[in-house]
């Protein structure tokens, strides 16, 4: 009888802590998926809301610090990654306003720590050591600065069972944006917002030809390419908005 027990009470432990972990997991991305709804609208951040403290943002960060990724799978932790690293530049942001640009800030991409998954890292760490580990190059056409100009921040939570769709789409509406993507045709030129050099740089032969996969209308791919720079100032939803 006594060993009985001992199962029983074995064997809820592990029934529970593994419920658990799962509806953490689940808990995480549906909090994540709500707060970049209400706090994110056409693709900048509405810092006014938040600088005076967000119970939800504080509740993600902390999530973020204590999520145990040992046992989830490749698509579950691209997608925290990701989510991760647009939460904390939104939290690193809004703990150091008023700031018009973020990027100069000193450190804030290479020497500021975040607990993430139990581990100390600077949001560059996160970028290079985590999310670019999984070698993908998509990743470079969803991740999102601080600044106006830039890859804009998603007003939704990418999620692992809908994160090859979403890609897609936001890939789509990138690479048809003027505003990331610019021909001219006069000069045989193909201009690419700063964001992309890394990939140019990291991962691809061909720029061109990747892009061309999404784009409506297909790049030349005799022209040559070349990059400029983003805004520098903050992504915020001004008060008049």
């Amino acid at each position: 009888m006594r060993n009985k027990t001992a199962y029983l009470i074995l064997a809820f432990y592990f029934i529970s802590h593994f419920s658990f972990s799962k509806e953490v997991s689940s808990i995480f991305f549906k909090k994540a998926d709500k707060f970049f709804r209400q706090y994110v609208q056409n693709g900048k951040v509405n810092y006014v809301a938040l600088q005076h403290g967000s119970e939800e943002l504080n509740d993600l960060v902390n999530m973020i610090g204590s999520f145990d990724l040992n046992n989830a799978n490749e698509k579950t932790k691209k997608a925290f990654y990701i989510n991760a690293y647009h939460l904390l530049i939104i939290h690193s942001v809004t703990e150091k306003l008023p700031v018009n640009f973020p990027l100069e800030e000193p450190g804030f991409f290479s020497s500021e720590k975040h607990m993430v998954a139990k581990e100390l890292l600077t949001l560059n760490e996160i970028e290079e050591r985590k999310i670019m580990n999984f070698k993908d190059v998509r990743v470079f056409f969803v991740l999102s600065s601080p600044t106006q100009g830039s890859i804009p921040v998603a007003n939704f939570a990418y999620k692992p069972n809908k994160l090859n769709k979403q890609f897609k789409k936001r890939i789509k509406e990138t690479v048809n944006n003027f505003s990331f993507i610019r021909v001219m045709n006069k000069s045989s030129l193909v201009l690419f917002e700063e964001s992309f050099r890394k990939a140019d740089r990291d991962f691809l032969n061909d720029l061109i030809s990747l892009v061309n996969k999404y784009r409506e209308d297909p790049l030349p791919a005799a022209y040559k390419i070349d990059f400029y720079p983003s805004g520098r100032k903050l992504n915020i939803i001004s008060q008049l908005n």
